[in-house]
């Protein structure tokens, strides 16, 4: 291990072997309250181990960040050239209105005022962030034992800090965008990648939309620009892009960038096919 991250694995079975293990917890909701609870086996997926699933330490972690903020060196050990690095961490596809996706990696070119190179992750019972500061030499890795932990909006107040900026200032902001009424039914419906995935569902309520992800609480949207749309998740705001066909209908939706699913029609739909 030429990083020397001796306490990062993929299998809960190489977890099984290590002392000092964090236990994982999980949120669901009891009587109407968000309860707490210990659920400790770990997902595994064995085809999606090289996309996720690595269980690792905060100073394995910040070795691993080491390679991006010196250009591929890890102490006197050369892990990439300095060219792959660069490649790494140049933007090639837009995310979102301020994020680009490098390889491997998001790119926020305006980040409250840095230029900065993060991966976020979760899973059941975890939640991530990685972030790498090149220009002020600083890199950070944040983790959390809980699903669904608001490890972005920690992010944000963490640089608030670097740049002695008021910790809740945000990150980004975004005019209002005026969609019509009769506009508004060219968006509902629902995306799915499969039949039996959650996928979003996008839906009217008192005039104006709301966006469920994963089966999960609808969440009330405003629009930012055309087919631009910003919702709160998970204590961050996150943008809900739009697609529309070759003849102009909304076929498509994205989610902070991270997936996108097909709007599904009819029939066709109930029966799992676009």
């Amino acid at each position: 291990m030429p990083v020397g991250m001796t306490r990062s694995v993929f299998t809960p079975k190489e977890v099984a072997e290590f002392t000092n293990v964090s236990i994982n917890y999980a949120n669901r909701m009891t009587n109407g309250t968000s309860e707490v609870y210990a659920a400790p086996i770990w997902w595994d997926a064995p085809a999606m181990r090289a996309a996720g699933f690595l269980k690792s330490t905060i100073r394995d972690m910040l070795r691993y960040t080491e390679i991006f903020r010196t250009g591929g060196m890890v102490g006197e050990q050369r892990i990439l050239s300095a060219a792959s690095v660069d490649q790494m961490v140049k933007p090639h596809v837009r995310v979102t209105a301020n994020s680009f996706y490098g390889y491997g990696l998001e790119i926020h070119p305006d980040y409250h005022g840095l230029s900065l190179v993060e991966h976020s992750g979760g899973l059941k019972s975890i939640s991530a962030e990685m972030f790498i500061a090149k220009e002020t030499g600083l890199t950070g890795m944040i983790l959390n034992n809980t699903g669904n932990a608001p490890s972005s909006e920690m992010l944000s107040r963490l640089v608030c800090s670097i740049q002695s900026l008021p910790i809740e200032t945000p990150l980004y902001t975004y005019d209002d965008y005026d969609v019509t009424a009769d506009r508004l039914p060219d968006y509902a419906g629902k995306y799915m990648a499969f039949a039996g995935m959650g996928g979003v569902s996008v839906a009217q309520e008192n005039g104006n939309l709301v966006v469920s992800i994963m089966d999960g609480e609808p969440l009330p949207m405003r629009a930012i620009a055309r087919d631009h749309f910003l919702t709160i998740l998970e204590g961050s705001e996150t943008e809900v892009r739009f697609f529309r066909d070759s003849e102009g209908h909304v076929n498509a939706v994205s989610v902070g960038g991270l997936f996108t699913v097909r709007k599904w029609k009819g029939a066709r739909a109930e029966q799992g096919q676009f």
